[in-house]
């Protein structure tokens, strides 16, 4: 065979294997502000996922003041939820709390586990910091990523929460455009009956409308607002949570290990699970550093502290 017939085999195969994103799923993230890449991750690696998670929630000894919802950020503990931009913090589904008490087992009660997996927990590190999920923000458009948030989200048998419409980048945002890239295993199968995720295709294409930050009184208190980035407004809950998933919505059914990566502007949601089964899942994001990362942000490391860069080979010098 000829040299250069074997350096484009060996190409092919490479992009084929899912190193790299072949040229049509770069096509079909540019049109639709999305791609599913089906079984990214395998089976032991997600049940080793849950493994790790559950062993946290043993240790974890349940408070009364840690919900979060998403759909009244009114309930959550404002310290604890600021503080955990770089820990490991618990936070409960308000549909399993009643009078500050858990009314189902701890580990059937918890909304998410977040947002510094990896600084603290080297299974999580070694498995986020995976030089393959650079190199896809890279032919995303990511120049220089860093990883910035991560979650353990939950979506819990028989009433877990919904999640309204919304777009990352509201939370995650970069100047002078948006950069947010989001990453979302399938730690259990997820499908329509058990709250799997729903997007607008295209929808990546709209603007950031609201911006969720940091609000700095005179008294030195924090809040944080929804900032409506025509008029100055400011709302406790976002306007935007009214959207409705209509029928220009599409599911996003997965099986376990498959992985999603969208655009921190495209349109998405979750509805309540109400089924008997569970719907674990596992999200990172990635922003660009060549667009800074806005200084009110909820999300703020203490100062000299930096978010986690990727130590890989840039991809060009391969």
């Amino acid at each position: 065979m000829h040299a250069g017939s074997i350096i484009l085999a060996l190409f092919l195969l490479f992009v084929d294997s899912g190193k790299y994103l072949s040229q049509e799923q770069i096509h079909f993230y540019n049109e639709n502000g999305y791609i599913i890449l089906r079984q990214f991750s395998n089976i032991e690696e997600m049940t080793v996922l849950k493994r790790e998670i559950n062993k946290m929630i043993d240790g974890w000894v349940e408070e009364a003041d840690s919900g979060f919802s998403t759909l009244d950020r009114g309930q959550m503990n404002l310290d604890k939820f600021l503080g955990s931009a770089n820990k490991i913090e618990f936070f409960v589904d308000p549909s399993f709390r009643n009078d500050g008490k858990i009314t189902v087992d701890k580990h059937k009660a918890l909304n998410k586990v977040g947002h510094g997996l990896p600084l603290f927990d080297n299974m999580f590190k070694v498995f986020t910091l995976n030089c393959e999920l650079e190199r896809i923000a890279q032919d995303l458009g990511l120049a220089s990523p860093q990883l910035t948030q991560t979650m353990y989200i939950f979506k819990q048998p028989n009433g877990g929460e919904a999640v309204p419409v919304h777009q990352d980048s509201t939370y995650l945002f970069t100047k002078p455009k948006q950069s947010c890239l989001g990453f979302w295993w399938a730690v259990d199968d997820a499908t329509e009956e058990n709250g799997c995720l729903w997007a607008l295709p295209g929808s990546h294409n709209s603007k950031i409308e609201h911006h969720f930050r940091r609000v700095y009184n005179e008294n030195g208190t924090v809040e944080l607002r929804f900032e409506n980035l025509e008029t100055g407004e400011f709302f406790v809950n976002n306007p935007e949570d009214g959207k409705e998933i209509t029928e220009e919505y599409v599911p996003l059914p997965m099986k376990r290990g498959d992985l999603v990566v969208f655009s921190g502007r495209l349109l998405h949601a979750s509805k309540q699970n109400w089924s008997a089964k569970e719907r674990h899942s596992y999200q990172i994001h990635m922003t660009d550093m060549e667009t800074p990362w806005s200084e009110y942000n909820w999300m703020q490391y203490p100062e000299g502290e930096e978010f986690l860069r990727f130590q890989c080979q840039n991809k060009q010098e391969l």
